[in-house]
């Protein structure tokens, strides 16, 4: 606690002492005024005598007042300090909020970096036990063959003791074939023992064939991993195949020209040979140039579809661009969504601040009603003494006025006092009022703001999981360019296939004249010029369906 100001209790007490010297000196001019008069001091006695009854109510009142008034200080002096504790336990508080949401968003990371490494940690651990899985299959199956094998080695050896059985007693039937008379009943037990040792080698054939049944199953296991095998060398064969098919079409197209080279050629010389024959060499001629021309047109249409193949590569390379973009604006918006949920634990803890602000306003508010009760009762009290002392003068004498007009601007003067502190107190209960509803205002404002906080992060996960669905279509749809790729190449080469067996099918060919030459050639530019454009028409409608 403080210490208690003593200035303002001198102040009273200097007071109280010029008040008894005046007392005393109007005592003393009372006294020589009745030695003076001694008729009238007789007539007022009795006056006297209310006169010191009334002086001494007065001296009560005035030390009443004085102990009021050093209650107040106490009082003021104990509010202060009051006021200054709360304000170091606000300072405090803040702090310990400060510290609470750093901690609290530190928790929070935390606990995403946890709950992250926990899922990589799921499936690390789903992965081991599929490896384990698998290595405990392997591990079985190589028992079952190491089982089967050495079954298998078992039955081998017991047929091999069975034949040598078997000739030992084929030896002793043709040993006791000479003497048939004289050992009929041993070769009966001899037979006997064959008939034994058959059912005993029917015994281990039937294992065998068990044993090669495991042994089946276990081929088949092999043969279906073979087949994948052999599936995917029939695919690495067939892309081979493609492009052997495209170099020997591009052979052919070469051929052509050389034939048409050759054809140029043969026609020089036969332009040489047989000059007369201008007009059908001239119609060759223009055969040579339409070849020309839809060799051309193949080239330039080979050309446009490489163009095709271009501009579908760098839309492939735009939509990985995309998608690499895409992928971006996921992690953004995972960013966006991590730090919008931090936003309303911010504003949760900023919304708990205010309320204990709120909480402290209104104890703060509830303490100056309390005060201002007190202050409203003590001027009640204050009034009821200026009534009785205005009663009190209204009964005295003329002569007392001077001190009665000093008494009331005293009362008038505390009461004036007591008033402004009414109205002090008045005020600073309007100033809270006011920060109570700034504080409610910016209660309000964190709480919308909060909300938009969760709607903004509800709107980044719609929008993520739009990304994802878009993903999913991108994916989706390039599945089906493929298999529809696929299946038009496929298509594709077995037409080739079959247009290149009809084609390289053995005929029995015949010594050709330079018509006839020149009829081959015209028909194999043809059929090479027929190939080009069905590709060319191929390519477009694959374009056309990607």
């Amino acid at each position: 606690m403080g210490e208690i100001d003593t200035k303002s209790i001198e102040s009273v007490q200097a007071a109280l002492s010029l008040f008894g010297e005046k007392c005393d000196h109007k005592k003393k001019f009372r006294s020589t005024s009745c030695f003076n008069v001694s008729q009238l001091a007789k007539s007022c006695t009795t006056a006297s005598r209310n006169d010191m009854e009334k002086e001494k109510d007065i001296g009560s009142v005035l030390k009443y007042l004085s102990n009021l008034k050093i209650q107040l200080e106490t009082k003021d002096s104990a509010h202060k300090q009051a006021l200054l504790k709360l304000d170091h336990h606000e300072n405090t508080v803040d702090e310990l909020c400060t510290l609470l949401m750093s901690s609290e968003l530190e928790k929070e990371i935390y606990m995403i970096e946890c709950r992250g490494l926990r899922t990589h940690v799921h499936e690390l651990e789903s992965r081991i036990q599929k490896m384990d899985n698998q290595f405990l299959e392997s591990v079985m199956i190589r028992e079952q063959l190491s089982h089967a094998i050495g079954e298998l080695k078992a039955t081998q050896r017991e047929l091999v003791a069975a034949r040598d059985a078997k000739l030992e007693a084929l030896t002793q039937v043709e040993v006791m074939e000479n003497s048939l008379s004289m050992e009929k009943l041993k070769t009966d037990e001899l037979l006997r023992n064959v008939s034994k040792l058959n059912e005993t080698v029917l015994h281990l054939r039937m294992s065998v064939t068990e044993a090669e049944e495991s042994t089946a199953l276990l081929y088949e296991r092999e043969a279906e991993l073979e087949l994948e095998a052999a599936n995917a060398k029939e695919e690495v064969l067939f892309m081979r195949h493609q492009l052997e098919m495209m170099q020997d079409l591009e052979k052919v197209a070469s051929d052509a020209v050389s034939e048409v080279k050759k054809l140029k050629e043969a026609l020089e010389l036969q332009e040489r040979k047989n000059w007369d024959q201008s007009g059908y060499i001239s119609l060759l001629e223009s055969e040579l140039r339409q070849l020309k021309e839809e060799l051309n047109k193949a080239n330039e249409e080979a050309t446009h579809a490489n163009a095709d193949v271009e501009t579908i590569s760098i839309e492939l390379e735009q939509s990985k661009k995309e998608m690499v973009e895409i992928r971006k604006k996921e992690t953004e918006a995972q960013l966006e969504i991590a730090f919008l949920k931090s936003e309303p634990h911010k504003g949760r803890s900023k919304i708990a601040a205010a309320e204990i602000a709120d909480s402290l306003a209104k104890s703060e508010k509830s303490a100056l009603h309390l005060a201002v009760q007190q202050l409203a009762l003590e001027a009640e009290e204050a009034q009821y003494e200026n009534r009785r002392l205005k009663e009190a003068d209204k009964a005295s004498e003329e002569s007392q006025n001077e001190e009665s007009e000093e008494r009331k601007g005293e009362a008038k003067s505390y009461i004036t006092r007591t008033s402004k502190q009414v109205h002090e107190k008045t005020n600073e209960i309007q100033v809270l009022n006011k920060e109570l509803k700034a504080a409610t205002v910016k209660i309000s404002e964190l709480r919308t703001r909060t909300e938009q906080a969760i709607s903004r992060a509800e709107a980044a996960e719609k929008g993520k999981a739009a990304l994802e669905n878009q993903i999913k279509r991108w994916k989706e749809h390039k599945e089906r360019k493929k298999a529809a790729l696929a299946a038009l190449r496929e298509e594709s080469i077995s037409r080739e296939i079959t247009e290149y067996k009809s084609d390289t099918s053995p005929k029995t060919l015949q010594p050709l004249d330079n018509k006839d030459k020149l009829e081959a050639s015209s028909t194999r530019a043809d059929m090479s010029i027929y190939i080009s454009n069905k590709k060319v028409i191929q390519i477009e409608d694959e374009y056309r369906t990607k």
